[in-house]
């Protein structure tokens, strides 16, 4: 190209970046794209991530945004408890994510934990609002919940009667409490069957259906079924439990109501992992063991067979007024052939000794409570105010054989495992004991004030227990609980909130 052109070429291209380029308006139209739609979904009742859940069911005064409860208290959701999740040891997954709980037992034969530092069990669970449905052995199946909520404090006030003990070591009060909330029939229907293999051999197979059916589809249940059977990870141990639940739920504008219950039938061979340090004197302590090691002496078993029930019932009265009714029932019995006191003592330079026992147990407990709820505004101040009155009722009884004089003996050690020296002396017969029984009667009065960005909190609780031994000794006493807390919120994402429950208020 010569010079000329190149000059005009130049011109050429600039005139054109001066003017730009002019478009007829339909050219433009024939131009545009449409993406493809795209769906985001999410869950409006759970925090961001879907493990946690943005509503804390806080005791007599139902659910409350969770920024606004000024407990320590945490609504953990069904993707936390699957992700988390271990067929052998159901809910330890989840409670591990609480910092004030720390997982007791890493046996399969055994729920325990603590709890601010004080022992606790699965006989605190509630489910459905419903305490002591479950027990140091058999925990709630992880399968059948929808939620899992953890209240870590005193603030255990709002839900009514409960345990005077933690269970455990029969002395310390519990330290919180954990509510499972059971799944119900959704919109779609649910139709699914999981196979999964852990441990050596353990093949376990849950099915899940759910369906709502009737007019506006107010009527739906669910029901879970659960198959497990083979060897765990801990070496010539093995489980065995069948199960069946079924949740049955009936909604409309006025009323709600939730019928849950179930059998289980659960067996462990093995699993023996509670030992006792009291026998090592210093310096003599052993080298830790290869984990393979089976510290269960053949025949060693834990059996566990029962049943519950519980209904939950919301009415609706007014734009102001309902009421409400929660119960329930369990019955589960236990026989176990496995240390005396449940573990071994670890002696000198890894040896391992006890006394063997053969050990029968049988349990009741029901639970029922009746209240009424007001919502109010009086100008700016809205005003949620819950009456309760509860009555719990547990009795157990049990024969063991650990104490018998010339009862056989457990030697070994932690590298070879343990035996039984000597012939076993079965238990007597469970019909020939009584039951020790324990009652709890509560009122319990709450009340939340919510004006501008702060919130106050105030319950007052009456209480009166009384247990009896088998033998027919009682033990009797009264008093008044009280609690109180503040929120506030600065802004709509942050609250600051300052709780308070005094020492109870004994009348006698």
């Amino acid at each position: 190209m010569d010079g000329k052109k190149k000059i005009w070429a130049m011109a050429i291209l600039c005139a054109v970046a001066s003017v730009g380029f002019v478009v007829p308006a339909g050219a433009e139209e024939t131009m545009t794209h449409d993406l493809d739609e795209v769906i985001v979904e999410a869950d409006r009742n759970t925090l961001p991530g879907g493990f946690v859940a943005n509503n804390d069911r806080v005791g007599i005064l139902g659910n409350i945004k969770a920024i606004d409860v000024p407990f320590t208290q945490k609504k953990y959701t069904e993707k936390t408890i699957m992700t988390f999740y271990d067929p052998n040891q159901p809910l330890n997954g989840t409670l591990a994510n609480t910092p004030s709980i720390r997982i007791g037992s890493t046996s399969p034969m055994y729920t325990d934990f603590s709890m601010r530092g004080v022992n606790m069990n699965a006989s605190h669970y509630y489910i459905n609002g419903i305490p002591n449905m479950f027990n140091q052995t058999r925990s709630i199946p992880a399968y059948i919940l929808s939620s899992v909520d953890i209240v870590s404090g005193p603030n255990t006030v709002l839900n009514g009667s409960t345990f005077s003990n933690n269970g455990t070591n029969g002395t310390d009060a519990p330290a919180g409490l954990l509510n499972g909330t059971t799944k119900r029939a959704a919109a779609d229907p649910v139709t699914r069957y999981t196979q999964r293999f852990s441990g050596r051999s353990t093949w376990t197979e849950d099915l899940d259906l759910g369906r709502r059916f009737g007019k506006n589809n107010e009527w739906g249940i669910r029901v879970n079924a659960h198959n497990e059977d083979g060897g765990l990870s801990i070496k010539d141990a093995d489980v065995r439990d069948k199960s069946i639940y079924i949740n049955l739920d009936h909604q409309d504008a006025k009323s709600m109501t939730n019928i849950f219950g179930g059998y289980y039938d659960w067996k462990v061979n093995g699993g023996q992992r509670w030992l006792s340090a009291s026998g090592v004197t210093k310096g003599n302590l052993a080298e830790a063991p290869n984990g393979k090691t089976d510290l269960s002496f053949d025949g060693q078993t834990k059996y566990n067979h029962g049943m519950l029930f519980t209904l939950n019932h919301i009415q609706k009265f007014s734009d102001k007024w309902s009421g409400f009714i929660n119960g329930g029932y369990g019955h589960y019995s236990e026989h176990k052939n496995d240390p005396n006191s449940g573990s071994l003592t670890l002696g000198d330079n890894g040896k391992l000794s006890g006394k063997f026992r053969d050990y029968v147990s049988d349990s009741k407990s029901s639970y029922w409570q009746v209240g009424v709820s007001n919502k109010a505004a009086i100008g700016n101040v809205k005003n949620d105010l819950s009456f309760a009155v509860d009555y719990f009722m547990y009795k157990s009884k049990a024969v063991n054989s650990g104490s018998a004089a010339g009862q056989a003996t457990i030697g070994g050690d932690l590298w070879n495992g343990v035996h039984i020296i000597g012939t076993p002396i079965a238990a007597a017969d469970i019909d020939s004991v009584g039951y020790s029984k324990e009652y709890a009667y509560a009122a319990t009065l709450a009340d939340r004030f919510e004006f501008g960005k702060a919130s106050l909190y105030a319950a007052l609780q009456y209480r009166d227990t009384e247990t009896e031994s088998a033998s027919g000794a009682k033990v009797s006493k009264d008093s008044l609980n009280p609690t109180f807390a503040i929120a506030y919120k600065p802004v709509e994402n942050l609250s600051v909130y300052a709780p308070a429950t005094p020492n109870p208020i004994p009348n006698r």
